[in-house]
């Protein structure tokens, strides 16, 4: 049903006259006319008693205006919804981001983004790091974050935080004390590391295979707070023990040497 034809059919009901709606439409009245006309063929009932004048409304005139004015009024709340996301009065966002993102950058972030944008809906998936280009592009999510530059074209990328790869040892640990390690120094330790395949992983191999020291992984873990847990309980980074290992293992996959982290 076209929305013009609607318009012209209150016109002519709000002013009572077919030339009164003209006048009003800034159009002439033949147009007028022709707009109610094809209104009245599309519903398959005639609108006005043309028999009185001012064409007064018959029953479907009635029941149909009714109607138009809930439709254009639905459409004018549209149009203003519309215009509220484009000056983001208020809306929906999603964005996705990997585990540590979402848990120590993003909260500050969001924090005065809710400040500035109180009427905008924020949802956080949480997803790997890989995934999210792939989810940006589906329009899946209207942006993520990653810790890495994205390669495909169509995606455009800002630096809006950087942050530091650090070591995390236990308040008892003898690292705990020294203000800074070489990774040469490391390669009798075993460590604990996220199993998520990401590009800080890759970064630490390399780093790693560069200075020609093993990297010894003992447990891999899916999440950065049992990874924190462990660290607080003493079970990472420490000393390698002798292999192959004879003792009781506390879970996970232990081995000398690892070529992933």
């Amino acid at each position: 049903m076209d929305l013009s034809h609607l318009e012209t059919f209150l016109a002519v009901v709000e002013t009572g006259s077919f030339s009164r709606a003209a006048v009003k439409l800034f159009r002439t009245q033949p147009a007028v006319s022709l707009a109610i006309k094809r209104l009245e063929d599309e519903v398959g009932e005639t609108l006005f008693d043309r028999s009185t004048k001012g064409g007064t409304l018959t029953e479907a005139g009635r029941s149909l205006a009714s109607y138009a004015r809930r439709i254009l009024h639905l459409r004018e709340e549209a149009m203003a919804s519309i215009r509220e996301l484009q000056g983001l009065f208020r809306g929906r966002l999603s964005l996705g981001a990997n585990e540590s993102i979402s848990q120590f950058l993003l909260p500050p972030l969001l924090l005065e983004f809710n400040r500035q944008h109180p009427q905008i809906k924020v949802e956080v998936f949480r997803a790997v790091s890989e995934r999210i280009p792939t989810e940006v592009l589906e329009r899946n999510l209207d942006f993520g974050f990653l810790s890495f530059e994205p390669t495909d074209p169509r995606l455009t990328s800002r630096v809006i935080r950087k942050d530091a790869m650090t070591m995390v040892v236990g308040p008892e640990h003898p690292l705990a004390k020294v203000g800074s390690v070489q990774v040469k120094d490391l390669g009798n330790l075993h460590f604990l590391a996220h199993n998520a395949r990401t590009p800080s992983r890759a970064r630490v191999i390399q780093a790693f295979a560069e200075a020609g020291t093993p990297l010894n992984i003992c447990m891999e873990l899916d999440s950065l707070h049992t990874i924190l847990a462990f660290v607080h309980q003493g079970l990472g980074p420490r000393s390698c023990p002798t292999w192959p290992w004879k003792g009781p293992s506390p879970g996970g996959r232990w081995c000398r040497w690892r070529s992933r982290i």
